[in-house]
């Protein structure tokens, strides 16, 4: 088989990762997620070395500065120019681009291994190169199979890192693309996202071997066609067996005596007005204004966005206290936080928290909860004590990350819940841990204004059904 040129390779590599961004918001073609893998490891196909690492990084880079160009909207401006925005995005999508190239490059080492290698002759002498371009040409089934099934193991090993390395990043895992499939998707009952990743990886992989085996010789077609064979009767009896369950879904809370009457505010300010001081008073106002619009449904729980709050002043407080005795209802709302750092004296720094808070109808305080789990390069930057020039294109505030999960208790009507903030929601393991055998409903504060109309909130959207869905099995 005649070996790719390398202007080839890259061409298939930016052609994987942009078929992997066609597949979630807001392109939503969940059918490019199942070939996108495949056409990522034809691009490296026999580079098991450090070509196919960086075949592996073009294509992951192409993915994520693609699916995440939605961050260039936030409105930090340097002589109006996005430095800021622009480098953030870079870095971010450089450094979760990696896991793509480790995969890609593990999964050509693991077809490699046990293939016969024969010498070639060069001018300083013989070397030992492959046999051939295709390193599954030698392979029989069973070896072929394994290799497809290790390749989804491998892509789901790696998202698992992501989720959890310097606090983690699991945006867009593969197995959200396909958050319209109901079916398909409720595997995520015993799985989370990663078993839907699996299954589409494994099938990926699985075509691609059948795709080499007819294109070597349609003699071995037969043979090629067996490859798909497993992933084909996995995904027909897991989509046969969610459907039966989506048909045979009760209503969630028939029966259920109690009630919370719960007002959303949505103040749609644009974030431009967020960053100007001169608007504080009247972003305050407007959302009071549209709090008053919402109290006269009477409703038990009046809820604001992520960070709505201008500023913890005691004048907004005693407004919002009065405002919550006038109506008798619970609130709550976003804002920053600050505390003094221990054991520094009256000089001491503070430290600055991402926070939500409770307020009873009594207008007293009742809780506060502080964001656990920061936006990397947005809220924080990883490392920053090693490389501090780096935090001025932090476009938020470089925060501390709060320690503990705390539930909010409400009374007459009786009911818990807890906070996520932003894209809190987006991490299964982390979101199981706000869920207690009383906890009633979860609450994620978030403010989408941050990306304009870009795809951010369409993707966070998605991927928090399948955080939620951990914790309805749970």
């Amino acid at each position: 088989m005649k070996r790719f040129e390398f202007p080839v390779r890259v061409f298939l590599a930016i052609a994987g990762g942009l078929l992997l961004t066609g597949a979630f918001p807001n392109w939503n073609v969940a059918g490019l997620a199942w070939v996108a893998p495949a056409i990522i490891l034809l691009a490296a196909m026999g580079e098991a070395g450090s070509r196919g690492f960086k075949l592996g990084f073009i294509a992951g880079l192409t993915h994520f500065l693609s699916s995440l160009a939605w961050l260039l909207l936030i409105p930090y401006r340097w002589k109006g120019v996005p430095v800021g925005p622009a480098l953030g995005w870079f870095v971010l999508c450089s450094y979760v681009a990696l896991y793509p190239a480790i995969w890609v490059t593990i999964c050509w080492r693991a077809a490699q291994w046990g293939t016969r290698r024969m010498p070639g002759v060069t001018a300083h002498g013989p070397i030992e190169t492959p046999r051939r371009f295709d390193p599954l040409a030698e392979s029989g089934w069973i070896r072929r199979a394994l290799w497809a099934a290790f390749c989804g193991i491998g892509w789901v090993a790696l998202e698992m890192v992501r989720a959890r390395l310097l606090t983690g990043f699991p945006w867009n895992p593969l197995g959200a693309s396909q958050h319209q499939i109901l079916p398909l998707i409720q595997i995520s009952e015993l799985t989370g996202v990663y078993g839907v990743s699996f299954l589409i990886v494994w099938f990926s992989a699985a075509l691609l071997s059948a795709a080499t085996g007819f294109w070597r010789s349609q003699a071995q077609s037969r043979d090629a066609f067996a490859d798909l064979i497993l992933p084909l009767i996995a995904v027909g009896l897991i989509y046969a067996r969610g459907y039966q369950q989506v048909m045979a879904h009760p209503p969630t809370f028939a029966g259920d005596a109690r009630h919370l009457k719960v007002a959303l505010v949505q103040p749609a300010i644009a974030q431009e007005f967020i960053w100007n001081e001169d608007e504080s008073t009247n972003r305050f106002n407007t959302l009071m204004r549209l709090s008053e619009r919402a109290a006269e449904s009477r409703p038990d729980l009046i809820i604001w966005p992520e960070a709505a709050m201008p500023a913890l002043s005691q004048e907004n407080i005693d407004a919002i206290r009065q405002f919550i005795l006038t109506h008798r209802t619970w609130m709550i709302f976003g804002a920053d936080d600050a505390e003094p750092r221990a054991g520094e004296g009256a000089a001491a720094r503070f430290d600055f928290f991402n926070s939500a808070f409770l307020f009873a109808p009594s207008g007293e305080y009742a809780a506060t909860y502080r964001k656990r789990r920061l936006v990397m390069f947005g809220e924080y930057i990883p490392l920053s004590d090693w490389l501090p020039f780096l935090k001025w294109i932090v476009p938020i505030g470089n925060f501390a990350h709060g320690k503990r999960v705390v539930p909010f208790r409400l009374t007459n009507p009786d009911a818990r819940t807890a906070i996520l903030i932003c894209y809190e929601d987006i991490f299964p393991h982390h979101t199981r841990e706000y869920v207690g055998a009383e906890t009633d409903f979860l609450v994620n504060l978030t403010n989408d204004g941050w990306f304009g109309r870009g795809a951010a909130q369409w993707q966070q959207a998605v991927q928090l059904c399948f955080a939620a869905w951990k914790i309805v099995f749970r």
